[in-house]
C-alpha cells in the first residue's frame, strides 16, 4: 500500500521494531514496513517491505493494540485474543494448540500471525520487549513469554533462560491495588498502579500530580503525569528501574523550557526513546 492511501487513513498507533514499522488505523486494520527477514511484518514472506503492506488476520475481529519487539509482533483483538508473528527463538510466539493437535511444533519463526491464548483469560494490555511480552489480562493478572535471561518474564533465570509458556508473575499488590499500565524495555519491565508500583520509582512530583502511562525502550523508561510532565531515565551503564534513585530522573518539559528559554506551558504528548537519543512530540 502506497503512503497516499496510507495518509487517508486515521492512524491510532505506531510500533517501532527492529527496522521495521508497525501502523494500526482506526478501522482495526494493521499495516507493516521495513525489515521482515524473520516474519515480524506477518505478511506471509521474509521479504524486505519498501511500502507498508497490510496484514491478514484469521479473524474478522478489528485489531486494537500493537506492540513492536526487536524481531516479533503481538496484536490484541477488540474481544481480547492474541496473535503473534515473527522471531520464536526465544518462544515469543506460541500459537494456540488445539484439540486437534497432540503437540505443538515450536518453530524459530513465524511468517503469518499466529493464534495466542492464556488459558480462561482475556488480554487489555500488553507490550512486547526486546524479545519477551507482557501481558495484563482483564481479570487483573500480569503474565510474560519468551527470553528470561535477566527475569524479565517474573520468575527466576537460573533454570528458566526462555520461558515457552505464559507465565503469571506475581505482584504484591495491597488490596484494591490494581495495575493500570505497563512497559517493556530490552530485558526489564514497568508497571504503574491505581496506587503505587510495588517496586517503586521515587519520582518527585508537584502536588496533585500522579502518573498516567508508562513507555520502556532498551534500557530506558518515561512517565507520563496527567500535568504533562514527562519523567525519563535510565540507559547505558544506568540504573534502568531506579528503585534506589541510581540515575537521574529527568523531567523533559522542563528540561526543554530551560533549553528553548521559554516558559510556554506545553505538554508532552509522546516522547521516543531511542538506545542514545530521545524524540519529543509537544
Amino acid at each position: 500500500m502506497n503512503s497516499q492511501l496510507i495518509q487517508k487513513k486515521n492512524c491510532n498507533k505506531i510500533q517501532f521494531g527492529g527496522g521495521f514499522i508497525l501502523l494500526q488505523t482506526s478501522d482495526g486494520q494493521v499495516y507493516g514496513l521495513g525489515e521482515n527477514y524473520k516474519g515480524q511484518l506477518g505478511i506471509g514472506d521474509l521479504g524486505f517491505k519498501h511500502q507498508f503492506s497490510r496484514i491478514v488476520f484469521d479473524t474478522q475481529e478489528q485489531i486494537i493494540d500493537i506492540s513492536a519487539g526487536y524481531q516479533h509482533s503481538i496484536f490484541l483483538t477488540q474481544s481480547g485474543f492474541l496473535y503473534g508473528t515473527g522471531r520464536s527463538n526465544w518462544h515469543q510466539i506460541v500459537p494456540y494448540l488445539n484439540d486437534n493437535q497432540q503437540s505443538r511444533e515450536y518453530n524459530d519463526y513465524y511468517t503469518n500471525p499466529k493464534r495466542m491464548v492464556i488459558p480462561n483469560e482475556k488480554v487489555v494490555k500488553l507490550s512486547a520487549g526486546f524479545s519477551h511480552t507482557i501481558f495484563l489480562t482483564v481479570s487483573g493478572k500480569l503474565f510474560a513469554l519468551g527470553l528470561n535471561n535477566h527475569g524479565q518474564c517474573g520468575t527466576s533465570n537460573l533454570n528458566n533462560t526462555t520461558i515457552d509458556q505464559f507465565n503469571e508473575i506475581y505482584v504484591d499488590l495491597d488490596y484494591n491495588e490494581k495495575i493500570i499500565d505497563l512497559a517493556a524495555g530490552k530485558s526489564h519491565n514497568i508497571f504503574i498502579t491505581n496506587q503505587c508500583s510495588p517496586k517503586q520509582v521515587f519520582i518527585e512530583m508537584e502536588n496533585g500530580e500522579f502518573p498516567l502511562k508508562v513507555k520502556a525502550k532498551f534500557d530506558r523508561n518515561a512517565v507520563f503525569t496527567n500535568f504533562g510532565n514527562c519523567y525519563v531515565w535510565g540507559g547505558e551503564d544506568l540504573s534502568k528501574i531506579g528503585a534506589e534513585n541510581y540515575s537521574e530522573i529527568k523531567n523533559i518539559r522542563k528540561d526543554l523550557q530551560r533549553d528553548l528559554k521559554t516558559n510556554e506551558d506545553f505538554q508532552i504528548k509522546d516522547i521516543g526513546l531511542g538506545y542514545l537519543h530521545t524524540l519529543v512530540l509537544v
